[in-house]
C-alpha cells in the first residue's frame, strides 16, 4: 500500500515533512503549533464502536 500522489512530496509523506519542518523551527527557538496528523485525545463516538 502507498500513499495518494497529493499525500507525498518528492517520494517522502508529507506528515514527515511538516514533522522535521516544526522540529527545526523548534530548534530556532520559535513557538510552533503543530496541527498535523496525530493520535486524537478522545474516544471513539459509540455509533463507531
Amino acid at each position: 500500500m502507498g500513499f495518494a500522489p497529493t499525500a507525498s512530496a518528492n517520494g517522502s509523506p508529507i506528515g514527515l515533512k511538516i514533522t522535521s519542518l516544526d522540529t527545526e523551527l523548534k530548534r530556532q527557538g520559535m513557538d510552533v503549533i503543530v496541527l498535523g496528523t496525530s493520535e486524537p485525545d478522545f474516544g471513539k463516538p459509540n455509533q463507531v464502536k
